[in-house]
């Protein structure tokens, strides 16, 4: 998981790096200019990354999650993510509380919010066997959000 994410800072980074071109009219001429993207910009438009637990229906056990937050409708929250058990889950939580907005001001635990949800997932794809894919769903609750 820390190679991973390495990884995607670097790609990030990376992309952070490369100008982008404008041109600028003005009344008199056209003038192309360089601008640099503004690291700080990027960094504010990425995702979320919540961890949490979850519970497997199926297997009737715990299990640590990792998602990312891609869409908000009022309180709820669409993320997808993933287990370290070798599973791809999507998630529908329910925001109830956070840490930050009952004024805890202390630099690790404003980090900590209580989304309760439901996931479900996948665990192995078997397309020429049906029998031998396995599904899972359960319930989950999100204990921090760490935003880069």
């Amino acid at each position: 998981m820390f190679k991973r994410i390495l990884l995607s800072l670097f790609i990030c980074l990376s992309l952070c790096s490369w100008c982008t071109a404008q041109e600028i009219t003005t009344e008199t001429e056209e003038v192309a200019e360089t601008k640099a993207l503004n690291l700080g910009d990027i960094v504010e438009q990425l995702p979320e990354l919540k961890q949490g637990l979850a519970y497997s229906i199926e297997n009737k056990e715990f299990n640590y999650i990792s998602t990312v937050e891609f869409m908000q409708w009022k309180d709820l929250t669409f993320e997808c993510g993933y287990s370290p058990s070798d599973a791809i889950l999507a998630v529908i939580s329910y925001r109830i509380a956070g840490l930050k907005e009952l004024g805890v001001t202390m630099p690790i635990l404003d980090l900590i919010e209580f989304n309760l949800g439901y996931y479900a997932g996948v665990r192995q794809l078997n397309f020429e066997n049906q029998d031998d894919t396995e599904f899972d769903h359960g319930l989950s609750v999100t204990l921090m959000n760490i935003k880069f």
